[in-house]
């Protein structure tokens, strides 16, 4: 994170993992756990973020591009 946080803090969200290649990536162990009775609230809480950030037009972009989620319930 040290080496991403300038492009995350200024705007850059250049593909490293994308958001929803991370939604994904959450979900997967998320479905093995509750087969096993076992619930991951925030893997849950996770994904929907990723999904939110692709939703949103970041679908492509960095999983750092959840920042945005933030920004616009600030400005909002």
């Amino acid at each position: 994170m040290r080496n991403r946080l300038d492009d995350v803090l200024g705007g850059d969200h250049e593909g490293w993992f994308t958001t929803r290649l991370g939604a994904k990536d959450v979900r997967l162990p998320a479905e093995v756990a509750e087969t096993h009775g076992l619930t991951l609230p925030l893997a849950r809480l996770v994904e929907r973020r990723y999904e939110q950030a692709a939703a949103a037009g970041f679908g492509d972009a960095d999983i750092g591009a959840v920042v945005e989620l933030v920004r616009d319930r600030a400005s909002g």
